[in-house]
This record gives C-alpha cells, sequence and structure tokens, in this order.
C-alpha cells in the first residue's frame, strides 16, 4: 500500500475484497473529499497468490521439519501416515 501522485495504491488477495472495493471505489473516493477536503484516486491490485509447494507423501521427518508438534502427534498416538 502506497500513496503518490495523489493516487492512494491498495493491494489485496482477496477477491472477493478486490471485487467489493472496486465497485464502490468512486464511493469511497467520494468521502476521502468530503471528510478530508482531498481529491485523490484509488487503485486497487491484487497481490499474487504465493505458490505453496507441498511434499507428496511426506515422511515423518518431513513433517517434523514442517509442524513438529504435529510429528509429536502423531508419534504419541501411534498414528500411521498413510
Amino acid at each position: 500500500n502506497r500513496f503518490e501522485n495523489n493516487g492512494l495504491h491498495l493491494t489485496t488477495s482477496s477477491s472477493i475484497a478486490f471485487s467489493k472495493l472496486h465497485d464502490h471505489k468512486n464511493q469511497i473516493e467520494e468521502i476521502f473529499f468530503k471528510h478530508f477536503n482531498l481529491k485523490i484516486k484509488i487503485y486497487f491490485e491484487m497481490q499474487k497468490a504465493e505458490i505453496v509447494d507441498t511434499i507428496k507423501n511426506p515422511s515423518l521427518q518431513d513433517i517434523k521439519n514442517e509442524s513438529p508438534n504435529l510429528a509429536k502427534f502423531i508419534e504419541m498416538t501411534d498414528s500411521r501416515i498413510t
């Protein structure tokens, strides 16, 4: 999020938030003008989703590396990883 050249640039990773904010862009700009006497433009941008690598068929050691508490639960309950 940044403000430059009388433009407020906002980013979101939620497509629903992006859609709702974009639909009401003019009303939000009008609120800034009425309440703060600021004539600004608002720009909304979608934040790129972070790609998460997943391990297929993880071993107990993989789970320990990612989530030690889950690994401890698996060991304590003699659970099996399938």
